[in-house]
């Protein structure tokens, strides 16, 4: 189907072509769309939105069981310790509250202590691992581009808002996925994506590396544990998701390693640490306040569902990073794709019927098509593009042009941005609850065995001591 038969010259078939329907959007014309409407940018938005909104709201209603003035010194060395066998020394103790008086030991605090400027709108382990600046970088970073390439403003190279909006011709057009985008529609995107993945682990290897385990075996075994969860966000940093030209992967073994690091990492960083605080909650109910709990299991919760929405509305679209209208050269075959003979046309029709035209079907060893090509006359009057030949303003995409239409656009950027709220609460907890939980529990002294019943006490306080060893 994708070679053309040697004895049939090129002019014949040219000649004897017509547009064949196959495309997802001429099967489905429901299921494609030039822009998203009002309803789902709302949706794409609050999807975009909530997830930033519990990370940050979370540790302030854990926090409330603390009372502000305290909370507001928590970045303060000078009022606090962080060693819990030292005092905070000089300072008149009995004036002060029972946290700032040592009384009650600053990492032996259930919730994780908060800073940021006096206000206490952080979580300090956030900032002074330096994660904000991750948390930040991916926030801002991802908004602009998210939103760039939904409402057209982004081309699939970078930001550029002289072209006419056309939001299927980037990346929200071709991939569900993040490191579908950066992989193989904005390379500048993966260097963001590396660098992001790679600050991470180096930081939480660190820091999990230094805490104190008291050599008890569980210990060790939940601190080697997170150390490796660490490690595995550098196999989702180095090998991102590759499509070749037929839209197939280019390796099945990479993909797997990616995977491996996209769901390994996360479980192990978010589950463990919340599992065995969970633990602790049951065994030490008076200590541990129930708003802790909520706080924690909020962010959990919040993250597996936007996990199992994923999976289960991704395999209503998949990937089709493959662009063939970039490469129309004029506006009659740019309307007119794509334009086959009758009999390779009738083939891939059956190959479509079979599929239901419910998502890419995989034909012959590729995908058919799941978009519409449009002639766009957009000019572009820089002297860049008086004096470039031909070429250089095709491979540029500079003036008149054949791009991509309509395509799932609404599947495709949901796909992503429930893909952005699952990394980034993980992200969140580690920075917020994890390196506290951990860290606390890592430091607990051993258990001190039960004192003897009275009268064996009674028996050992009757029994005479050894006699002194006489000198020689």
């Amino acid at each position: 189907l994708r070679t053309r038969r040697s004895d049939q010259p090129p002019s014949f078939e040219i000649m004897n072509s017509s547009r064949c329907p196959i495309s997802l959007c001429d099967i489905s014309p429901s299921a494609c769309q030039s822009e998203v409407t009002p309803s789902e940018a709302f949706a794409l938005l609050a999807l975009m939105v909530l997830p930033v909104a519990v990370a940050w709201l979370a540790p302030l209603f854990g926090a409330r069981c603390v009372p502000c003035s305290e909370r507001r010194d928590d970045d303060d060395p000078s009022l606090h310790d962080a060693d819990p066998s030292r005092r905070l020394g000089p300072r008149d103790s009995t004036a002060l509250s029972p946290l700032r008086a040592g009384l009650v030991p600053f990492r032996e605090r259930i919730d994780p202590p908060m800073f940021l400027c006096g206000i206490g709108a952080c979580p300090l382990d956030c900032g002074s691992t330096g994660l904000l600046a991750v948390v930040l970088a991916m926030v801002v970073g991802v908004y602009v581009i998210f939103f760039g390439l939904l409402f057209g403003a982004a081309d699939a190279g970078g930001l550029d808002s002289a072209h006419e909006a056309m939001p299927c011709d980037g990346g929200l057009g071709a991939c569900r996925t993040i490191s579908c985008i950066c992989g193989n529609v904005i390379p500048e995107g993966y260097v963001f994506m590396f660098t992001c993945l790679f600050l991470t682990s180096a930081v939480l290897v660190q820091r999990f590396s230094a805490m104190g385990h008291r050599h008890r075996p569980q210990h060790l075994c939940v601190k080697s544990v997170l150390v490796a969860g660490s490690l595995l966000l550098l196999l989702t940093a180095i090998f991102p998701e590759r499509y070749d030209a037929d839209g197939q992967l280019l390796s099945q073994s990479l993909e797997v390693l990616h995977l491996l690091g996209v769901m390994g990492s996360g479980t192990l960083l978010m589950f463990v640490p919340y599992g065995w605080f969970v633990v602790y909650w049951r065994t030490h109910r008076e200590e541990v306040p129930l708003r802790s709990v909520a706080a924690r299991s909020c962010l959990v919760c919040m993250a597996l569902a936007l996990g199992v929405s994923m999976q289960v509305f991704g395999s209503a679209v998949a990937d089709a990073p493959t662009n063939l209208c970039a490469y129309q050269p004029d506006a009659a075959s740019c309307e007119a794709f794509p334009a086959l003979p009758d009999a390779q046309c009738r083939l891939l029709e059956a190959c479509a019927a079979a599929c239901g035209g419910e998502r890419p079907c995989p034909c012959d060893g590729g995908l058919l098509p799941n978009y519409r090509c449009r002639w766009s006359n957009a000019t572009s009057d820089t002297i860049t593009a008086i004096l470039a030949p031909e070429s250089f303003r095709r491979e540029k995409r500079l003036g008149p042009r054949c791009v991509k239409a309509e395509c799932p656009l609404y599947k495709y950027a949901r796909g992503v941005a429930l893909e952005f709220g699952v990394l980034l609460l993980i992200l969140c907890y580690v920075a917020t609850y994890a390196l506290h939980d951990v860290a606390r529990l890592l430091g607990r002294p051993p258990k001190q065995p039960p004192p003897p019943p009275p009268q064996q006490q009674q028996q050992l306080d009757q029994q005479p001591s050894p006699p002194p060893l006489q000198p020689p």
